[in-house]
């Protein structure tokens, strides 16, 4: 089921049971959460440091002080920028993941997006950051799911595996293979014979 539509509200009917306590918490008269309202629902308030997570893009090259020359773009929570992981970048876009398993893709070019925001497929925390190898995006969940996705700027999941444990730590790719550390285990997954 897919957790934001395409006219990007939200609806309670939209999350899990669980989360409908701070689905109501963020929720207005109209009944859905539209951009902001979904981290201000999701994410604690004494968790906002700064102000929220912001992603810019700074062109080099000077010296001193270029806040106001030299900013490209500026994409912040109401935009879908990412919290916890680190945003990955392939091939001039830039994938984000979010609490809940929200996505997105920026062009870099001008911190647009390139399609609307969509679930992942996988509820929960994102600490670990999304990578890339064999012209797929791996993206795992703190809950131990990690969801394979084509690497396109539209959203195509290929694949989602059960690790069976928690997972905080960024997959690590080397050789063909991507290793995978959990709580309690380290996992190396490859093609057969390799």
């Amino acid at each position: 089921m897919e957790r934001t539509d395409q006219d990007e509200k939200l609806t309670r009917a939209g999350v899990p049971k669980p989360l409908w306590e701070k689905f109501d918490r963020g929720a207005t008269a109209d009944g859905f959460l539209v951009g902001g309202e979904i981290d201000d629902s999701f994410q604690s308030p004494t968790n906002m440091v700064g102000g929220g997570f912001i992603i810019q893009a700074i062109r080099g090259g000077s010296v001193g002080d270029v806040t106001k020359t030299h900013l490209l773009w500026s994409l912040d929570a109401n935009r879908g920028a990412s919290d916890y992981s680190s945003p990955l970048l392939v091939n001039g876009r830039l994938f984000l993941v979010k609490r809940g398993g929200i996505t997105n893709v920026v062009d870099t070019a001008n911190g647009e997006s390139l399609r609307k925001r969509k679930w992942l497929g996988n509820i929960g925390q994102y600490y670990a950051s999304p990578v890339f190898g064999d012209d797929k995006i791996y993206v795992t969940g703190e809950n131990g799911f990690v969801v394979v996705i084509a690497n396109q700027a539209k959203q195509e999941v290929l694949a989602k595996n059960d690790m069976s444990e928690s997972c905080l730590a960024t997959p690590a790719i080397a050789d063909g293979r991507i290793y995978i550390r959990t709580h309690n285990k380290l996992y190396y997954i490859a093609e057969a014979g390799t």
